[in-house]
């Protein structure tokens, strides 16, 4: 509830409640918002050129508008030197960022004792999921724009053979983690072993075998050939097969 957003600010109130520090909720909060104002500051960044073209190009309000924006970038030597140090600086920032954000928020999962959450894989296998998903969507937004602007010439073969390429790869590392969860506490005999039979054969199998065939079965047996990785049209179908099994993923 946003009400409770109020009770996550370090301050007094009136029955000199204070925020938890050791809560995963608070800290689920801060990294949100930190990785928030990292990836719009670094969009923003990569902006600039872009925005100083447009205010060339314009007049009026507009022009005003755009000008404030690009932040008076003219495209001087020392300022794409600036640009590019500032960058790669909110980029090496960002990294642990997003670690931080999806490990915090499996634990909150992880300390329940809800069968099929309580492990401590929760962490490495929320940043693998994040990067997998992740990376397909890319690859959606890639076809799309290359296909609805024409920029054939600036996103070409090679930049889908090499996405291609890292969704294998971190298709391989989800189905590691996704199953080395389900085998451990399978061999220990735990109480988690009625919930992993509903999957294989219960209400959820449906959904449990549907994500099994877009997260794995898809892009394993598709992407090992250049030939596919550089299809767009198979490329996008792939993607969209990654997000839906995803989703199925978060679902179950």
């Amino acid at each position: 509830c946003v009400w409770k957003v109020y009770y996550m600010f370090p301050i007094p109130t009136q029955r000199e409640l204070w925020p938890n520090f050791r809560s995963p909720l608070l800290w689920d909060a801060t990294a949100i918002t930190a990785y928030l104002i990292g990836s719009t500051l670094f969009m923003y960044t990569a902006l600039i050129p872009d925005l100083a073209t447009a205010r060339d190009h314009l007049t009026g309000w507009r022009k005003r508008l755009y000008g404030a924006l690009s932040l008076g970038f003219r495209g001087t030597e020392s300022e794409w030197s600036r640009l590019e140090t500032l960058s790669n600086i909110l980029s090496y920032i960002i990294i642990p960022v997003m670690f931080s954000v999806h490990t915090i928020v499996s634990w909150d999962f992880a300390m329940a004792i809800q069968p099929g959450w309580h492990s401590t894989i929760f962490g490495p296998f929320f940043i693998i999921g994040a990067l997998f998903s992740g990376v397909a969507a890319v690859i959606l937004i890639m076809v799309i724009i290359r296909k609805g602007m024409g920029l054939g010439y600036f996103i070409r073969e090679e930049h889908f053979n090499a996405m291609g390429i890292f969704l294998m790869i971190l298709s391989m590392a989800w189905v590691y983690f996704y199953f080395a969860e389900w085998i451990t506490n399978w061999y220990g005999n735990l109480p988690m072993e009625v919930a992993l039979q509903n999957m294989l054969t219960g209400e959820l199998a449906p959904l449990f075998y549907l994500m099994l065939f877009a997260n794995i079965i898809v892009p394993l047996g598709t992407l090992w050939s250049r030939r596919v990785r550089t299809s767009m049209p198979a490329m996008l179908v792939i993607a969209l097969f990654v997000q839906i099994g995803m989703y199925l993923e978060r679902v179950l």
